[in-house]
Formats: C-alpha cells, structure tokens, sequence
C-alpha cells in the first residue's frame, strides 16, 4: 500500500514535470500581425515587418515574398536596393548582402588612385558592430570605413580599416590557405553600429612594379557576419569585375529616429501593453521590449500577453527532478531506490538550484496536471514524507 502511494506521487510529480516541460518545448506563438502571413519560405515574419498592406508597421517594414517555388522574403535596404532576408527576429535580421569589385584605374587624385563612396542611408536599419566584421581583399590595398556628423550641436566621427599586403608578383588564395590574415585579405571590427557611412579603398604602391599585376588593379570591401570564412567563391583575378558575390550580414534595427521620451508623446508609439521602450544604441529610435514576466511580440498591441513559466535557467533542475521521479516507478524493488537516498538527492539538489522556485504561475482555470508549484518548501515537505515512509 505504501509502495503505490509513493509510485502514485511520483507519477503524479512526473506528469507535473512532463507538462512544463512542453510549455518550454512548445512552438511559440505567431510574431506576425494578427489575419497577416506568418512565414515566406522558411522564415518566419515578426511584426513589424509584414507582407501586403495593413500587415507592417510602415514602408521600411515591408516584405516581399515571390511566388516562386523557392520562395523567399525580400525588403529595401535602402530607397533603391533590396535583399533576401534569411532570418529574423525581435532584435536582428539576417540578411544576403553583396558586393561587386572597385577598380583604381576609374578614380584618380592627387597621383594616387584609391576609390572614395559614401553608402546610402538605411535607416531604420545597421550594420551590427558586434555581430559583422569589415573586410578588405586586394593585393596592397587599405580599406577604411568611417564616419563623420556634424550637422548636429556635437561632431561625431569615428573610422576604422585594414591593409592587406601581397609578396612578390601578386597572390592566391592557396598563399593564404583560403583565410584572411592580412595577405591579400585584411579583416577588422568598427565600433558603432552602422547606418550612415562611407567606404574608401585604394592601392598603397608598395612594390614598384605592383601596378601591373593582374591581381593589383580592384579590391573589394564588405561587411559581413563574424563568422563568415567563404573567401574562396571570391575571384582575386578580378577577371570579371561585373561579378557580384553574394554573403551574409547582420543587420538591427530600430523604430524611427525618435527617443523613447519624444515617441510616448507621440500617436504612433509603437509599443504594446506590458511592455517598455529602450533607446536604440545606434543613437537614434527605440526598441520595444516585454516586460519582465512577459513574453511575446511587444509590437503587437497585446503581443506580451503570455506570462513566462519557467526560466531557461531552470530547465535542467526539473530534468534532474524528472530523473529522480522516474526512478521511483521502478517496479522491481530491487531496482528503486532507497527513500533516504531520495532524500538526500533532493536535498543536495535544492542547495545547487540556483531560484528558489520551479513554480508554475497559474489561474484556477489551469489544466490539472499544469497546477503543481514545486517550490523549495513543497520540496521538502515531498522529501519528509519519503523519509517517513521509508
């Protein structure tokens, strides 16, 4: 009789477990404006973007989704340019970014041949400092990008570049065993998130007769995410300089130009109930975010609406507490563990939990297999009475 007590109260703790366990697991709630397209491809939309009228926040946030067998999600950069987003979310975007060779012999000043373009506003949108990197190839070439403002009350500018060098006549890619570590190739960070900048690159004339290789005449520039290592689809040849070579970057983003005290004056303020405003750290707009114990979309007028069950942090106490269950229901004795030994492991794992609590915050309306709190005290009390019993 003792022994199906305790096999029922530990099955009953096990389906408790399972259960939060699935809301942890669980696919999480559509980030697109409600009645809207939820994905194009396989990317998912979260609002404020959206596709067709009605189902984004404004035009900067419109998405574009062909219909083509291979569908996938398009949007401007800039006022001329469009990219394929591969992802995003409430913070960033992952998008195809490309790139085509500069040739010095198109731009001259003062004897030395560099090209000099400033990159067209894409605001709401930047180039992450923290998740890209700004890339250079060429053969004895500098690649700078920077930034200058002064049309406001304080200047602010900042710059940043690489050099790439090259040994006797040209390079290859075999030279460099396809990395980029200042042969051919030259990488560095920036240190501000990017939305208005210019770019300049030239060839630096160290070797005397360096203007005649065939690999010293174009350059390219990029920026792309941290992570990225695919330097051999790139021709150093420069053979066809009409080439555009695709990769991926990292770009976020933020609503309007406007603080978060000017945009809660303002009609369009685009935060929803149970959620908070944060300054953009590009310097201007503002991002929204759930308030703690909230999760969702906090565009979406009631996008934080789901409280949060269990922190992530958590997940491995109540696998451990599952474990623990699980060996209860042994049903050869032998196999069961002693109920001091349960004892003990309960105990030792109430002093590493990092929380207090793995309770489940719940209305009396909850399923009832969802309405067990196990906190440290309903912990305990389980543990005295497998000491009891036992």
């Amino acid at each position: 009789m003792v022994m199906q007590m305790i096999q029922v109260l530990a099955f009953t703790i096990l389906i408790s477990i399972i259960s939060l366990l699935f809301s942890l697991k669980e696919t999480a709630a559509s980030m697109a404006k409600p009645g809207c397209p939820e994905t194009c491809g396989n990317v998912s939309i979260v609002y404020p973007f959206g596709i067709g009228k009605g189902c984004y926040l404004d035009k900067r946030f419109e998405i574009t989704c062909n219909n083509s067998s291979l569908p996938h999600p398009l949007f401007h950069v800039d006022e001329e340019n469009e990219a394929e987003v591969l992802y995003m979310s409430l913070e960033y975007m992952r998008i195809r970014d490309w790139a085509s060779p500069d040739c010095y012999a198109n731009y001259t000043s003062e004897g030395q041949s560099y090209a000099q373009f400033p990159v067209a506003p894409m605001e709401p949108f930047s180039y992450s400092h923290t998740e890209n990197k700004f890339i250079g190839i060429g053969c004895d070439i500098f690649a700078y990008i920077g930034y200058s403002n002064t049309t406001n009350s304080t200047n602010k500018s900042y710059i940043s570049g690489c050099v790439s060098v090259c040994n006797g006549q040209g390079w290859s890619w075999l030279d460099t065993n396809y990395s980029c570590s200042g042969i051919g190739c030259c990488q560095n960070t920036f240190p501000e998130d990017l939305s208005i900048f210019e770019i300049r690159i030239g060839n630096m004339s160290t070797w005397a007769d360096g203007g005649d290789w065939p690999s010293n005449q174009c350059s390219l520039v990029l920026i792309a995410e941290n992570n990225f290592s695919e330097f051999h689809q790139f021709d150093v040849s420069f053979s066809n300089v009409n080439k555009t070579y695709f990769y991926p970057s990292v770009l976020n983003w933020a609503i309007g130009n406007k603080s978060c005290h000017e945009a809660q004056k303002r009609g369009d303020y685009a935060c929803g109930s149970n959620s908070r405003c944060v300054n953009s750290k590009k310097g201007s707009g503002y991002t929204c975010q759930c308030n703690s114990g909230y999760r969702g979309n906090p565009y979406l007028p009631d996008g934080c609406g789901d409280k949060v069950i269990v922190n992530e942090g958590q997940e491995k106490e109540i696998l451990a507490v599952a474990k623990i269950a699980k060996r209860c229901l042994k049903l050869s004795g032998k196999k069961r563990p002693a109920m001091k030994e349960i004892a003990a492991d309960l105990h030792q794992l109430r002093r590493t939990m990092k929380q207090p609590s793995l309770q489940q915050t719940c209305q009396d309306n909850c399923p009832v297999s969802g309405r067990y709190s196990f906190s440290s005290a309903s912990t305990s009390a389980v543990t005295e009475e497998y000491a009891l019993q036992g």
